[in-house]
C-alpha cells in the first residue's frame, strides 16, 4: 500500500509542477511583443505587411505592436482588445471581439510570428448565423533585406459542430510584402 501512495505522489508532484512550468510559459504570450535575442524590435519591420494574393494586411508599430490586421472570414480590420462592429448589406450587425495579439521575433533566425486571438466572432446571414473564435497565426522567416515574409499561415477555428474544421487544412503559405510608407 506505501508503495501505490509513494507512487501516487511522485506522480502527482510531476503533474503539478508540468503544470506549473505551463502556467509560467503561457503567462509570456499576454505580452504583447516577445523579443528573443535583441532587446529592440528591428525598425526596418515596422509599418504594414500585405499580402496581395489573400488580402491580409498587419501593422505593427515602431515598438513591435501589432496595431491594426485585417483578417478573414470577411476580410475586416480589427485592432487587439478591442470590438469590431460590421454593419451588413442586410442592415444588421457582424461583430469582431479581438483579445491579445502577441508578435515575437526571433534575431538569430530571422523569424517572425504574430498572433491574432478573436475571441469572439459573430457574422449574420439573411436565414442563418456563423459564431464562434477564431485564432490566426502567420509564422516564418524574413529575407535578407527585411521587406518580405514567407509564411505559414494557421488559421484555427471554432464555429461549432455545424461548421467543423477540417484537421488537414490548418496551416497554407502565404507571402508578405512590406507597403512603402
Amino acid at each position: 500500500m506505501s508503495r501505490i501512495f509513494t507512487c501516487f505522489s511522485v506522480v502527482l508532484a510531476i503533474f503539478l509542477s508540468g503544470c506549473y512550468e505551463q502556467s509560467q510559459k503561457t503567462s509570456d504570450h499576454n505580452k504583447p511583443v516577445i523579443l528573443i535575442g535583441t532587446k529592440q524590435f528591428p525598425a526596418s519591420l515596422a509599418g504594414t505587411w500585405k499580402s496581395e494574393e489573400e488580402k491580409v494586411e498587419l501593422t505593427i508599430d515602431k515598438s513591435g505592436i501589432l496595431k491594426e490586421a485585417v483578417i478573414t472570414p470577411g476580410w475586416v480590420s480589427v485592432k487587439p482588445n478591442h470590438t469590431t462592429s460590421v454593419e451588413m448589406k442586410d442592415g444588421s450587425k457582424g461583430i469582431y471581439q479581438v483579445g491579445d495579439c502577441t508578435v515575437t521575433y526571433i534575431q538569430e533566425s530571422n523569424e517572425l510570428t504574430v498572433e491574432i486571438n478573436v475571441e469572439r466572432i459573430y457574422i449574420p446571414f439573411p436565414s442563418d448565423h456563423i459564431e464562434g473564435s477564431v485564432k490566426q497565426a502567420f509564422v516564418g522567416h524574413l529575407n535578407p533585406e527585411m521587406n518580405e515574409w514567407q509564411a505559414t499561415w494557421f488559421n484555427l477555428f471554432d464555429y461549432g459542430p455545424r461548421l467543423p474544421m477540417d484537421p488537414n487544412g490548418v496551416g497554407s503559405l502565404i507571402t508578405f510584402v512590406k507597403k512603402q510608407s
